[in-house]
Formats: structure tokens, sequence, C-alpha cells
């Protein structure tokens, strides 16, 4: 499937995404929405027209996110976008990676996890288990 077909295919979402929005901003209430940064879809035009667009931009290695067999950060740059400037600082707050480039795993290939192959990326885009306190 081409990207144009796919963007077609999830147009509903990114639709109903800005219906939420608008209603949440109409009320004062509070937005937050997660994509990788290069997400075509925070390209759409319905999506930069958001009232009170705040994007903060967060790389996943400062938050621990890493690749299970090298131990290695993944960057994954992801864009948080919010409507309130000060919440958007919040998020950014630390969140620029600080790694030489080298020290980066890539996001591709495939690892053994437990004795099964799990894809890289697939990996990296769950989400982070809390660890104990």
């Amino acid at each position: 499937m081409k990207v144009a077909e796919k963007q077609e295919e999830h147009r509903p979402l990114w639709t109903f995404t800005r219906r939420v929005w608008n209603a949440q901003d109409r009320r004062g209430g509070l937005v937050l929405t997660e994509q990788p940064h290069t997400s075509l879809a925070l390209q759409l035009p319905e999506m930069q027209a958001r009232p009170h667009l705040c994007r903060a931009i967060r790389d996943q290695c400062q938050d621990g996110l890493c690749d299970p067999v090298s131990r290695k950060p993944y960057r994954k740059r992801t864009a948080l976008d919010s409507n309130d400037d000060v919440f958007r600082f919040e998020l950014e707050r630390g969140g620029r990676c600080t790694h030489r480039p080298e020290e980066h795993e890539t996001i591709m290939g495939s690892v053994r996890i437990n004795g099964k192959m799990v894809s890289r990326s697939a990996w990296a885009a769950r989400y982070k288990r809390p660890s104990a306190a």
C-alpha cells in the first residue's frame, strides 16, 4: 500500500482527533497527542491548524528506552502536541538527547528475546514499564 493510500485509510482517525481537540480546547480542557516526530499525519491540514497547538519534542532515550540486547538507547524522537504552552514546556524539560550519535542503537532488524525473534521497531514502539521504586 502506498503512503497516500495509507493516509487516506487513516484519515477518519485524524478527523476524529481534530474534533476531540477542538471540543477539549473550546471548554478549556487539556489535550495531548503523541506521534513520531516524522509522522506524515502531523502534516495533514487538520492537524497543523489545531487551535493553540504547542509542540514538545522529546527523545525517548532520555526516558530510558533502549535495546533489550545491546542495552544501547534508542533515540526515537517524538512529537507531543498539547494546547497548553506550560504543559509543552514541562513535557520537553530534560527530553533532548544528550548521547553521542554512535551511542544509540538503530531501530532496525530483529533481536531474540526469551527465545523469540522480535523486531526492534516493535520493541521500541511499546511503552516502557515503570521500574520498581
